[in-house]
């Protein structure tokens, strides 16, 4: 994150680096020093070693430093931003492990998330966007889905109609995005290396 934060290529980017540690009181004012820090922001984006939270590893144990608890997702998004998060892909069908993902971090939200997925070839990426950034964020994942090529598949998991997303794919309630649009901008980008 350093190496990010030193390169200034985000502009506008505000980070947050303190160390994360396993232990719950140290975790929870991490985490409320976070949300201080990142008030004034919409997006803040989750870098944790392996991902969403699994439960061989419950909150406070042995490793927990590396994974987001679902609550505190839920406490971001509930602050009103919006929140991306990145996701090591496990050793089981990728597909099935997506959408379940995806509809986990919607039970986890409330107020209409529009849920994003970001597929690479190795990682994905989960952005739960509130609606109030739904227009941005929806030409964002759109430019990216343009660009991406192979590389980038994009997803929505919502089942309204989007302007930005025509069409729905095959799997589940998931709409593949098609279209690329003008860019739009968002207050700031917020990153905290959990």
């Amino acid at each position: 994150m350093a190496l990010l934060e030193n390169a200034r290529i985000l502009a506008g980017a505000v980070f947050y680096t303190p160390i994360l540690t396993d232990m719950p009181d140290q975790r929870r004012r991490f985490f409320r020093g976070m949300m201080e820090h990142f008030r004034a922001v919409d997006l803040i984006f989750f870098d944790p070693n392996n991902g969403s939270e699994v439960e061989s590893v419950p909150f406070g144990s042995r490793g927990s430093s590396k994974y987001l608890y679902w609550h505190e997702l839920a406490e971001a998004y509930s602050a009103r931003h919006s929140v991306l998060v990145y996701q090591h892909f496990p050793r089981r069908a990728r597909d099935v492990f997506i959408d379940e993902t995806a509809e986990s971090i919607r039970s986890h939200t409330s107020d209409g998330a529009h849920i994003y997925s970001f597929r690479t070839p190795k990682v994905v990426f989960f952005l739960a966007s509130r609606p109030e950034h739904a227009d941005c964020f929806g030409r964002r994942a759109g430019e990216v889905a343009s660009v991406g090529g192979n590389q980038i598949r994009v997803s929505t998991h919502w089942c309204l109609w989007h302007p930005y997303f025509p069409g729905h794919g095959s799997s589940g309630n998931s709409c593949l995005i098609s279209e690329s649009s003008s860019s739009a901008s968002t207050r700031n980008v917020l990153m905290a290396d959990t």
